[in-house]
């Protein structure tokens, strides 16, 4: 399905490539900032905490950032390939309240609801990668997503997405992943984790994202940047806008990580959203949500 032609995704792209040379983003990581500083073509105002991209750039880190990866399950056979022209299914990640449908209410998941999910994508064949898709309430959440991904890693043999919440759980998270391929240079040769950073619209990148994503990059791991502008509330009202800004705070995140590890495998991720008018919420499924996915597939397939 298309809707747009050359000259709109190259307008679109060229908006964000403004936005990052005028506005730019705001990193909330001194480190960070630090290990930008001495870089060509990047402008890093450390008392604002605001990082400018000169085009060229950005433009340098489309063209050097890796393609594509092969995402391998604890059964090495069980793997996806990522940037070969082939659709990849996943099942959630993760959701922090489901629908019970004989109550007609919304609950916390819990466990059960957890090991469940697992059992039922590691079991649908079309299902390719197995994601969480509950956020168990009962374990803390200081170390929820350790738990998930032990219990991902321990439960089939597919490939895994889970959350990640901070550097602390990932260093702990990356250390059973390791256990299980066997050391550090064996998990970075067939990867069985990849990182995500998922920028703060508008225009911000947080402590925890931006450790995520250096660390990642520091181990020559797979690296997805997914922003979830919405629009009309952290995005512009029209549907073009919001997808400028959302590919601005993308295009800024793989910019980033071509500069801590060139060549880096990144995956274009994250999907932009509307609001509901009446209640600011979040419409997940919306027509528009559609629209702008078809725009944003048209956008990355340019762009690579």
């Amino acid at each position: 399905m298309e809707l747009l032609d050359g000259d709109y995704i190259n307008r679109i792209h060229l908006c964000s490539l403004n936005i990052l040379e005028e506005i730019g983003v705001r990193i909330h990581n001194e480190e960070l900032l630090q290990r930008l500083s001495s870089t060509s073509g990047i402008a890093v105002d450390h008392q604002k905490r605001e990082v400018k991209f000169d085009p060229g750039k950005v433009e340098e880190a489309i063209k050097i950032a890796g393609k594509n990866f092969i995402y391998y399950g604890r059964d090495y056979t069980r793997k996806v390939k990522f940037g070969y022209g082939q659709n990849v299914f996943t099942s959630s990640a993760g959701q922090w309240a489901w629908i019970d449908w004989r109550r007609k209410k919304r609950r916390h998941p819990n466990q059960q609801d957890f090991f469940d999910a697992i059992k039922l994508a590691d079991a649908l064949e079309n299902i390719d990668v197995v994601g969480g898709m509950a956020e168990p309430a009962e374990i803390p959440r200081e170390v929820r997503d350790i738990f998930i991904h032990k219990e991902l890693i321990k439960r089939t043999k597919k490939p895994v997405v889970a959350w990640i919440n901070c550097k602390n759980t990932a260093e702990y998270i990356l250390k059973i992943f390791e256990a299980v391929s066997g050391g550090a240079k064996e998990l970075q040769d067939k990867p069985l984790i990849k990182g995500l950073l998922t920028p703060v619209s508008p225009l911000q990148f947080n402590k925890e994202g931006s450790d995520i994503l250096m660390l990642f990059a520091d181990r020559g791991l797979p690296l997805g940047v997914g922003s979830m502008v919405m629009a009309m509330v952290s995005g512009p009202a029209t549907l073009a806008g919001t997808v400028a800004l959302q590919n601005a705070e993308v295009l800024a995140g793989i910019t980033i990580s071509q500069l801590l590890r060139p060549g880096l495998p990144v995956l274009y991720a994250g999907i932009p959203h509307i609001s509901d008018p009446r209640n600011v919420n979040i419409c997940f499924g919306s027509p528009e949500q559609g629209i702008m996915a078809v725009m944003i597939t048209a956008l990355t397939k340019e762009l690579s």
